[in-house]
């Protein structure tokens, strides 16, 4: 399983997880994975990119754009 922290301001809470901070972050990751169709991966999502906004939006941006892609 893959864990994806993604939050501006907050650090993972160990060294398990994948700290990305913008939502273009967010997709460049996400395109890196191979068959991410058969891979678990479990996502902790802030509310707002905050400082990281410029980047991509904030964070919901990430999830409509897993949908649409259909990854």
């Amino acid at each position: 399983m893959i864990k994806v922290w993604i939050d501006d301001i907050s650090t993972p809470p160990s060294k398990d997880w994948i700290w990305i901070q913008s939502v273009n972050e967010a997709k460049e990751y996400f395109l890196t994975l191979p068959f991410i169709k058969n891979i678990n991966i479990l996502i902790s999502l802030d509310h707002d990119a905050g400082d990281f906004a410029f980047d991509g939006g904030d964070y919901i941006n990430i999830l409509n754009w897993l949908e649409e892609s259909g990854l």
